[in-house]
């Protein structure tokens, strides 16, 4: 799976969890509260690194913290 594949597979997971988070009360402008867009994001990471559903349900629940980790180590 090519990295285009695989941000193409993020972008259409973040458009489905959009859709379903419309019931929710905490939104952002795209209707997608942002402590669920940093556990996706957060968990979507994980599962890429390191395929373990254990340490991405982990970071999940981090979320934000996370995702700043990541980021930050691998800039």
């Amino acid at each position: 799976m090519t990295l285009q594949e695989r941000i193409d597979e993020l972008e259409a997971r973040v458009a489905e969890l959009e859709h379903h988070a419309s019931g929710s009360s905490a939104k952002t402008a795209g209707g997608l509260g942002v402590y669920e867009f940093g556990a996706a994001l957060a968990i979507a990471i994980s599962w890429t690194t390191q395929k373990s559903v254990l340490w991405a349900i982990l970071y999940g629940i981090l979320s934000w913290a996370y995702v700043l980790y990541y980021a930050y180590l691998h800039r």
